[in-house]
């Protein structure tokens, strides 16, 4: 009877003992080394054209951090000027190569590879998550995303990047090109592909930091080298890197010419800084819009309301808001993405403005006559 009862006891571990065996078995069929994936040749080739891509993208002027010629400028004529093409150009090389879903160095098969073989786990997430924002934004009126314009603009000058019918798309690329410049200008086409590309291109340099850091560890742990050398091809960014400037780019940044003592952006942007539009630079500044669309856009609007239909973003009124309760909401869950209180020391008041991730701003009809207020006044400036 004893022993019945010990059976008794033991009857619920033997059903789990089944289980995990079970279970042990099927992992071992599917896995037969009971280890977790290891890199290839192949793999390791892929990492290094990656880290060699990277390497030379990150040497290039056009990224250097003193670099001022990302973001357009207009001369004293209007009209829109750009910082030295060469060094653009001369940058679209080697994004191409992490850009194109045919290279080996691709950007989205370098984190699928990281992630397999345990390599930066959380940070190849967050640098994924920050490249699908960066590549998913959007400017008013524009069809495309900031990824499909770059995409564009590559496919415009080289090879298309996006896995499609290379013979059939040429053509219907650049008649795409061409109507999308048309409908909205070349400055504005421009202007989105340079910011884009320099907003991207801090992803890769982020990936760069654990690939060349997995390349350590599969050498060390898997004796894995890749097959070729890893260096720069076109030798252009070691010229830059070693402090000398190519003769081409002296030739052209020679013909840039001045950009005048203040152009329309260089004002509104001083103008904008000062303490009387304080509240309303904060408004603007948490669009996150190009300062050239805003500029354009203040410039062809007549009310404050009338410019933020311009930029996209609809005004919704709400008698009264609690700011206070709404930093709780803060978020993509809570629909907000920031809180703009300004206090009125003349009115002894606190206006109140909603910037949320659905394009509207919420706020009062106090806060919208104030801000129609100030806007009137920074069109008189702006024309003086």
């Amino acid at each position: 009877m004893a022993q019945n009862l010990v059976d008794d006891r033991l009857a619920p571990a033997r059903v789990w003992l089944g289980q995990f065996i079970f279970s042990a078995q099927t992992l071992m069929a599917k896995n037969p080394t009971g280890v977790r994936p290891l890199p290839d040749q192949c793999d390791v080739n892929c990492l290094a054209s990656f880290t060699e891509a990277a390497e030379e993208l990150q040497r290039e002027p056009f990224f250097s951090g003193d670099n001022k010629t990302t973001l357009a400028k207009q001369s004293q004529t209007g009209e829109t000027q750009f910082g030295n093409r060469f060094h653009f150009r001369s940058a679209l090389i080697s994004f191409r190569r992490i850009r194109n879903e045919r290279e080996a160095a691709n950007f989205l098969e370098i984190c699928r590879l990281l992630k397999r073989f345990n390599d930066g786990d959380i940070s190849v997430e967050a640098v994924q998550q920050q490249h699908k924002e960066l590549t998913e934004r959007r400017w008013p009126n524009l069809p495309l995303a900031a990824g499909g314009l770059v995409d564009l603009w590559l496919d415009a000058m080289f090879e298309p990047t996006r896995l499609k019918n290379p013979r059939g798309e040429r053509c219907g690329t650049r008649i795409e090109f061409g109507r999308l410049v048309k409908a909205h200008g070349h400055a504005f086409v421009e202007n989105g592909c340079r910011t884009s590309i320099s907003a991207i291109g801090t992803c890769y340099f982020a990936l760069l930091k654990v690939a060349r850091l997995a390349l350590g560890r599969w050498e060390k742990d898997y004796e894995l080298r890749p097959e070729f050398e890893i260096g720069i091809p076109s030798g252009l960014s070691l010229v830059a890197a070693s402090g000398a400037a190519p003769a081409a780019a002296a030739i052209l940044s020679s013909t840039a010419g001045p950009l005048g003592d203040e152009s329309p952006l260089q004002k509104f942007e001083r103008v904008l800084a000062t303490d009387q539009f304080k509240p309303l630079k904060a408004v603007l500044d948490s669009l996150q819009l190009d300062p050239l669309v805003i500029c354009e856009a203040v410039k062809n609007t007549n009310s404050y309301q009338e410019l933020m239909g311009k930029l996209g973003y609809k005004i919704i009124l709400e008698p009264q808001i609690h700011y206070q309760d709404c930093y709780s909401r803060v978020g993509r869950a809570g629909g907000i993405r920031a809180v703009l209180p300004y206090h009125d020391t003349g009115t002894h008041s606190t206006l109140v403005t909603l910037a949320n991730f659905n394009l509207t701003l919420t706020t009062t009809p106090k806060t919208a006559a104030f801000f129609n207020l100030r806007f009137a006044e920074l069109k008189t400036l702006l024309k003086s």
